[in-house]
């Protein structure tokens, strides 16, 4: 069941405890999934958990007509896109119920997870 998708832009190198958070968590709450975009050479092993490199969403953006070099001259800008990664990734949701975004630093829990099932959002996609 693919209940959420969140996405995170992330430039730099990724704390080895937040790796573990990361991977503890997308472990055992497999209805969630996580699309990281980062520059940091990373890896799961968890069907949940998608990172793409900065080149790829770059390619990403300049195939949609999105001025990429504006957002590349400095990277940190990147961020400014959260709201619009459901919009520029739709094929990497489309089948979850929810979609948002996230920092690393928050911790998903089951009591998460529980509430976002139990939230009566007229049935719509958020």
């Amino acid at each position: 069941m693919n209940l959420a998708t969140v996405f995170n832009v992330y430039i730099g190198e990724i704390d080895k405890e937040v790796v573990k958070c990361i991977d503890y968590n997308f472990r055992l709450l497999p209805e969630l999934n996580l699309v990281l975009i980062t520059d940091s050479k990373i890896n799961f092993n968890h069907e949940n958990i998608k990172v793409l490199s900065l080149k790829d969403f770059q390619l990403r953006l300049d195939s949609m007509n999105i001025d990429s070099k504006y957002f590349f001259k400095n990277p940190y800008k990147l961020c400014d896109l959260k709201p619009y990664l459901p919009l520029i990734y739709k094929d990497l949701w489309n089948s979850a119920s929810y979609v948002g975004w996230c920092d690393l630093d928050i911790l998903f829990s089951r009591r998460l997870v529980a509430s976002i099932k139990n939230a009566d959002i007229n049935d719509q996609p958020i």
